[in-house]
C-alpha cells in the first residue's frame, strides 16, 4: 500500500466535525491531497461512472478503493455481482442524479469536505437526497439545518420539499418542518409558488379544514390554478375546447364540493366563479346561479377571536391600575372603552413560535396577550403597559396584570412586585413576572408553557404547576382611543 492510500484510510477514518456551512475531519492535512483531484486524472482509476440522462451525460472518474471504503451503498454496488467492466474498468450508472450534485459528494468521499455557503437550497435538496441515498448518513442533519435556515426558500417551494421528505424517514427535520406548516400554518402552502405541484391527498385534506385563514374565494382560485396546472391546459380558457373543459372537470371533480361557496360575497362570486359555471353543479352551492345572490355566510376558515369587544372592553378597565366591580363591568355605561384594539399577531394565521412573537409584537407599545389552553380550554392573558423586545431585561411596572376568562368572567391578578412584572427575552415569548406565565418553544406543539405564581397576586389556572400547549393565540394592540 502507497503512503497516499494509507494516509486517506487514516483521515477517512477520522471524526466530522460541522461548523458553518461547511464539514471536514478534525485535522485533516491538505497537503496530504494536494497533488490528487478528485477525479484523479493521473489515471490510476478504476471506476468510469456515467451520471445524468442524455443529451446530458458526463462522466466521473474514480477508485472503488475509495468510494467502497466511504459508502456502504458502493461497498455493495461495486461488488463483482453488480458491476459490468470495460478493459477492467467498472463502469457504473447513475442516470437519476445531476452531475453538480454526484461530483460534490465523489469530492466529499475523497476529501471528507462538503460546503454549501456556495450553492443553492434546490441543489442543497438535491445533495440531501443523493447523500441519502449513497448512505451517507452524516450528512443528512447538517444539509437538512442549512435548508432549515432558508424559511423563504422553503416556503416558496413547499409542495417539492413535502414530496422530496415525505419518503424518507431519515429527513426528520424537515419532516417536522413540513408538519409544522401543514398543522400551524397551512395559508402559507396556498402562497407557495409551486402549488400547483401538491399531493392531491394533501390538498383535500387542507381543503375539508376549519380554520385556515384563507378567503373561501381565494382558494376557489387556487384549486382552479392546481387543477389547470394538472390538466395541462393553456392559462387562457378562451381557448379552452369542449374536451378541456371535461378534462378540468374530472380533475376537480372530488375537490369541488369542498368549497364553501356561500361564503363567498356576491361580488366576488360573480368575478370568479360564475365564468367556471361549466365545472359546478347546483349541490355545490346555494340558489340558482343566474340569480342574485344573498350576502355570504360567515367565514369558517378563519378561528373566532379569543376575546370579543365587549370582553376587550373589560380588560380595558383595568388599564392604568384601576379596579371596576363586577356590577360596573356589566353595567351599560361601561360598555364604552377609551382604547382602541388591533390584532397584531394571530397564531393560526402567523404561527405560535417565539421568533414570530418578536417580530410581530416588539416596540409596538402596550399589549394583551390571550391564549386558550390545549388541555383544559382555560383562557388567560396579561396585559403589558410597555413595549416588548427582545433584549434580557426585566419591566419594572406597576400596570400590567394577568387575567382568566372562566364561563364569560374576568379575574383579574395584580402585580405584587413591580420590578418582576414583565420579563423580555428573545428566545422565549412572553413572560410576566418570575414565571408566573411562562411561553416557549413553539406554543402549540411544545407544552412547554407554564404559570407559577410568584409575583402576581392570584393564581390564574386551577393547575399552577402544569406545563401546558395552546389552541389558540393572539396578541391584541392597545391604543388610545384619542391618539
Amino acid at each position: 500500500m502507497t503512503r497516499f492510500w494509507r494516509e486517506l484510510k487514516y483521515y477517512l477514518n477520522k471524526p466530522l466535525f460541522i461548523y458553518n456551512d461547511s464539514i471536514t475531519y478534525e485535522d485533516f492535512v491538505n497537503s496530504s491531497f494536494s497533488t490528487h483531484s478528485y477525479d484523479l486524472s493521473n489515471g490510476d482509476y478504476d471506476v468510469k461512472i456515467e451520471v445524468g440522462e442524455e443529451p446530458d451525460v458526463r462522466i466521473v472518474w474514480a477508485h472503488s478503493s475509495i468510494l467502497k471504503e466511504r459508502s456502504m451503498y458502493f461497498k455493495v454496488a461495486l461488488s463483482s455481482n453488480w458491476t459490468r467492466k470495460q478493459n477492467d474498468i467498472i463502469v457504473f450508472k447513475k442516470p437519476n442524479l445531476s452531475y453538480q450534485v454526484f461530483a460534490s459528494l465523489v469530492k466529499y468521499l475523497y476529501t471528507g469536505r462538503l460546503s454549501l455557503q456556495s450553492i443553492s437550497p434546490l441543489t442543497a435538496l438535491g445533495l440531501l437526497q443523493a447523500a441519502d441515498e449513497l448512505c451517507l448518513q452524516e450528512l443528512l442533519d447538517y444539509i437538512q439545518q442549512y435548508l432549515l435556515r432558508n424559511p423563504t426558500w422553503l416556503e416558496k417551494n413547499f409542495a417539492m420539499v413535502y414530496s422530496t421528505c415525505l419518503p424518507h424517514s431519515a429527513f426528520t427535520r424537515l419532516q417536522e418542518y413540513c408538519n409544522h406548516i401543514v398543522e400551524d400554518l397551512p395559508y402559507l402552502i396556498f402562497a407557495s409558488e409551486d402549488f400547483t405541484l401538491l399531493d392531491d391527498e394533501l390538498l383535500q385534506s387542507l381543503l375539508k379544514r376549519d380554520e385556515i385563514a384563507i378567503p373561501e374565494d381565494r382558494l376557489w382560485i387556487r384549486l382552479l390554478d392546481w387543477g389547470i396546472a394538472q390538466a395541462n391546459l393553456h392559462p387562457n380558457k378562451s381557448k379552452w375546447t369542449l374536451s378541456d373543459w371535461q378534462s378540468l372537470q374530472s380533475v376537480l371533480d372530488p375537490f369541488i364540493s369542498l368549497i364553501r361557496f356561500p361564503e363567498i360575497s356576491q361580488l366576488c362570486f360573480v368575478k370568479k366563479v360564475y365564468p367556471y359555471r361549466q365545472l359546478l353543479s347546483h349541490d355545490n352551492f346555494q340558489g340558482d346561479l343566474t340569480l342574485p345572490r344573498l350576502g355570504p355566510k360567515p367565514s369558517t376558515r378563519y378561528p373566532k377571536d379569543l376575546l370579543d369587544n365587549q370582553q376587550l372592553t373589560w380588560i380595558s378597565k383595568y388599564i392604568g391600575g384601576k379596579d371596576p366591580s363586577y356590577s360596573e363591568l356589566t353595567s351599560d355605561k361601561f360598555n364604552s372603552t377609551p382604547y382602541k384594539f388591533k390584532l397584531i399577531l394571530d397564531g393560526c394565521r402567523d404561527g405560535y413560535t417565539s421568533e414570530t412573537f418578536h417580530k410581530l409584537c416588539d416596540n409596538q407599545g402596550p399589549t394583551i396577550i390571550v391564549m386558550s389552553i390545549k388541555e383544559t380550554k382555560e383562557i388567560i392573558g396579561g396585559f403589558n403597559p410597555r413595549s416588548w423586545n427582545s433584549s434580557d431585561v426585566r419591566i419594572k411596572t406597576s400596570y400590567s396584570f394577568l387575567f382568566t376568562l372562566t364561563n364569560g368572567k374576568l379575574v383579574v391578578s395584580r402585580v405584587a412586585h413591580p420590578q418582576l412584572a414583565v420579563h423580555c427575552h428573545g428566545k422565549f415569548g412572553p413572560i410576566f413576572g418570575d414565571w408566573d406565565l411562562v411561553m416557549y418553544g413553539d406554543f402549540k406543539k411544545d407544552k412547554e408553557c407554564f404559570c407559577r405564581r410568584h409575583a402576581y397576586t392570584k393564581h390564574i389556572r386551577a393547575l399552577d404547576s402544569g406545563k401546558f400547549s395552546v389552541d389558540q393565540f393572539q396578541v391584541w394592540h392597545v391604543k388610545e382611543a384619542s391618539s
